[in-house]
């Protein structure tokens, strides 16, 4: 137990004497402020801006007269939130790329293997996001063509990994549009078929809706002149005996009308006269034939629309960078120093304030008489 206390009581002792424990702080303190600034670390920064391909150009264009609703909006939109670009900046991909760019990894490389390198160029490496949706990359360490090199490597890496997630993205829409384009004209044709089929077995104009209105204003007429008539012929039996003859030209010119409205109710009317009740019978039918018609031309409209604004998407992708460099890589000018030894000598500081000021002050640390001998 002698032994074991032996160390913490020299310590003790060590601690006790006041002129040995600043003098510890001064050269603690001269220690820290030296290693503060020596190495000093170079920081590697650059600026970039992912590029939205779907809000600007002819493809504003085509979304506004495409006029798309909110599931096609939420399919097709290219908006992806910053937090999205930081994932894919902050991704172990990037920094794989950055080892294999730069050569890292290897035998006689920096790092023996891939985990080590992967895991000092976290510490190394820092990504965040700035207003207006830039990424900002910072790379410290204590040597400038390294930081510079690696600032470079992330610049380049991330690009290159946004530009191949937005090119999948857009190969998976291509598929998707491609298909239900294909089922859209295949719908079309099968309604169009249908809907002319129908035509020539009910044996319909052109326009059957003008048909069925035309018989049905004709049936109309016919009804109300019948009405007109019977009113005049009871007026005209007050007057007249049956054998007058307004009275029986009435009595020809009514049986005439309600023959008339018996040929435009029966199914099968005489040739050139349009039936109602036939019209009405098919009517439904043509109606139901037609709206599956005009709903998959609709569609098949839709989908062209949407074709032709991924086929400008996937120009744009091929002569259009996904990455704007906003700053390019450089190592900041302004001298940097080294955060952890910036934090022990602070705490440092506050240690011997704390023992040499505030402690006796206050009487939390009692001095004794030999407390100055050395």
């Amino acid at each position: 137990m002698s032994r074991g206390g032996a160390p913490f009581a020299g310590l003790i002792r060590f601690w006790s004497n006041t002129l040995l424990r600043r003098l510890f702080y001064v050269v603690a303190a001269i220690v820290l402020a030296i290693l503060c600034i020596f190495p000093s670390p170079e920081i590697g920064r650059a600026k970039i801006l992912p590029q939205d391909m779907s809000s600007t150009g002819l493809n504003a264009v085509l979304n506004s007269l495409a006029q798309q609703d909110g599931v096609f909006a939420a399919f097709l939109s290219n908006r992806q939130a910053i937090d999205l670009y930081l994932h894919i900046a902050r991704s172990q991909e990037v920094r794989r790329e950055v080892a294999k760019d730069l050569s890292l990894v290897g035998a006689d490389k920096r790092y023996a293997t891939m985990d080590k390198a992967l895991v000092d160029l976290e510490k190394n490496a820092e990504v965040n996001s700035l207003t207006g949706g830039v990424i900002q990359i910072e790379v410290s360490t204590h040597d400038e063509k390294e930081a510079l090199d690696l600032t470079k490597a992330f610049t380049k890496s991330i690009s290159s990994r946004i530009g191949k997630l937005g090119r999948e993205q857009l190969t998976i829409k291509e598929n998707i549009i491609s298909e239900r384009f294909k089922e859209a004209s295949r719908r079309v044709a099968d309604t169009e078929a249908a809907l002319d089929s129908f035509r020539k077995r009910a044996k319909l104009s052109a326009n059957p809706e003008a048909e069925l209105g035309a018989a049905i204003a004709a049936r109309a007429s016919t009804e109300a002149q019948l009405k007109a008539r019977q009113v005049e012929l009871q007026t005209v039996q007050k007057f007249a005996g049956p054998e007058n003859y307004q009275y029986k030209a009435l009595l020809q010119e009514i049986s005439a009308l309600q023959s008339q409205l018996s040929r435009l109710a029966r199914t099968s009317g005489g040739a050139g006269t349009p039936n109602t009740v036939a019209l009405t019978e098919t009517s439904s039918e043509y109606l139901a034939l037609f709206r599956d018609y005009r709903y998959a031309q609709s569609l098949f409209e839709v989908y062209s629309r949407f074709a032709e604004q991924i086929a400008v998407e996937a120009l744009s992708a091929d002569t259009v960078e996904s990455v704007q460099i906003v700053e390019q890589p450089h190592i900041d000018p302004a001298r940097h120093f080294n955060v952890a030894a910036v934090a022990l000598l602070f705490a440092l500081g506050l240690l011997a304030f704390v023992t040499e000021f505030y402690g006796p002050a206050t009487g939390l640390i009692r001095r004794t008489e030999a407390d100055g001998a050395v």
